[in-house]
């Protein structure tokens, strides 16, 4: 992987590794618990962000070949580009189920599930992001509907504080959750 990717790269995965944290120590309880009817649960903020993911890899997929046509391909790049385009299929088709089911997190078990949804889809973007050339790094990787294009340290960096936006959701959730139990 790029060393200008690395880090963001890294500081994504720390705060997906942080939320799957918490949805293991919580009660289901927990996870359904809405502060007001307008509002969402932790449940409802995980799904979110899976769906994003999805998203963002769906993106990657269908603009890959684009990326690949416009940067320096090397003598045996044939073969690595249909390695890499076959991932990036295997990307969608493994997360299509969380993102089409939102009944997939609604029991305890599914936890297990969004961790593998999770472990694999960071498996296959680093594949990803590994073996993009260099000369494809400032080119649109993908696209955000209200930001735009992204380039894919534009992308993690984004990506990351999402999380930690979402992450501070869970937080405020699970204390109000607290305060209402409590008293």
């Amino acid at each position: 992987m790029h060393k200008t990717i690395l880090p963001h790269w890294t500081a994504w995965i720390e705060r997906r590794d942080a939320v799957i944290r918490i949805a293991n120590r919580i009660t289901q309880d927990e996870m359904l618990f809405q502060p007001s009817p307008t509002t969402w649960s932790v449940k409802d903020v995980i799904h979110h962000l899976q769906i994003v993911d999805f998203n963002f890899g769906r993106s990657a997929q269908k603009r890959l070949p684009t990326i690949l046509d416009k940067a320096p391909v090397g003598p045996q790049s044939e073969e690595a580009l249909q390695g890499l385009m076959k991932r990036l299929r295997e990307f969608g088709k493994f997360d299509a189920l969380a993102a089409i089911n939102p009944t997939l997190m609604d029991e305890r078990p599914s936890w297990h599930v969004l961790q593998q949804q999770w472990a694999r889809n960071g498996v296959v973007w680093v594949q990803i992001l590994t073996e993009l050339p260099d000369a494809a790094l400032d080119r649109p990787l993908t696209r955000h509907p209200r930001v735009g294009e992204l380039r894919a340290d534009q992308f993690l960096r984004w990506n990351s504080a999402h999380y930690d936006n979402h992450i501070a959701q869970i937080e405020s959730i699970l204390r109000q959750f607290g305060e209402r139990h409590l008293n």
